[in-house]
Formats: C-alpha cells, sequence, structure tokens
C-alpha cells in the first residue's frame, strides 16, 4: 500500500484515505481459527483452537494506580499479581483445589 506523497493537496488524501479503506472492506478476511475449521475434522478445528484467552478490565485510573503500586510492592507484574487474586479467590471462595486452576494460583499471594 503506497502512501500519497507529501506534496498531495487535503482532497487528494481523502481520496487516497477512502480508496484505502474500500479496498480494506473488500478484502476477505480469515480473522479467526474458525473459518480454517470449515472442511477440517473436528479433532482437527479443536487442535486449532486457540489455548488461551485474555481476559480485559475497564477500570478507573485511579484504581489501576492501585492495583500497580500493589503488584509493584509484591515485585511482580500487574497483569501477574491479577492472575494471582483471581486465582486466590476461586481457591477461598469458591473452594477449587489450586491444581484446578494451575495458571491463576501459580506464584500465589499468601506469604509465610
Amino acid at each position: 500500500m503506497q502512501l500519497p506523497p507529501v506534496e498531495a493537496s487535503d482532497e487528494e488524501v481523502r481520496a487516497w484515505v477512502r480508496t484505502t479503506m474500500i479496498a480494506m472492506d473488500d478484502t476477505p478476511r480469515r480473522s479467526t481459527w474458525r473459518f480454517n475449521a470449515l472442511g477440517m475434522s473436528l479433532g482437527e478445528a479443536l487442535a486449532d483452537a486457540p489455548r488461551d484467552v485474555r481476559i480485559t478490565l475497564t477500570v478507573p485510573v485511579g484504581e489501576a494506580r492501585l492495583i500497580s503500586d500493589a503488584a509493584k510492592a509484591r515485585s511482580i507484574p500487574r497483569d501477574a499479581f491479577i492472575r494471582r487474586i483471581i486465582g486466590t479467590w476461586m481457591v477461598a471462595m469458591e473452594g477449587l483445589a489450586s491444581e484446578d486452576v494451575p495458571m491463576l494460583t501459580g506464584g500465589g499471594l499468601i506469604r509465610p
């Protein structure tokens, strides 16, 4: 994809953006593993399925700062801290064994 020249007028840039967006909209997408599953056996489709899922939390900046500070105090990254919080809660409140959620409980939060 060639960008418009620096000397291009505003109208030429608008036309380029419009043309580019139309071209992108007309491009066939293969964005998920499900498309690839067509024509495969169930086993092949499951083998290609994603292994992990990302969970996104939206919190106010002030609360995110509190979480970051608490993680920093424990010398662990924020994402690991949040994972461990959820894992600790699942074990303590839901009665799951640590082995049931090893990714979430890895490292734990309780110190001797």
